[in-house]
């Protein structure tokens, strides 16, 4: 069953050093990462969505979503299929 957490921040600027900490502290159980934000040669979007494929157990996936839900402006779904 793969899982998959979905994350929707309202502000790249103000959450990403943070979130970036996290997720780098989790990096062994994600194996995939997918980043979007609309973004043009004079646009570039505070608002982006990053899409998460988790490996690993639950009590670790449980503390990257705890962790995550900490930071304010931060949004997720967390899926399995």
């Amino acid at each position: 069953m793969a899982k998959f957490l979905i994350l929707k921040i309202s502000n790249r600027y103000h959450q990403g050093v943070k979130l970036q900490e996290i997720l780098t502290e989790y990096g062994c159980e994600i194996k995939t990462r997918l980043g979007i934000h609309e973004t043009g040669e004079e646009y570039c979007s505070a608002e982006g969505i990053i899409v998460l494929e988790l490996i690993g157990e639950k009590r670790k996936l449980d503390e990257l979503q705890k962790k995550l839900g900490e930071l304010d402006g931060v949004t997720m779904k967390y899926v399995e299929i």
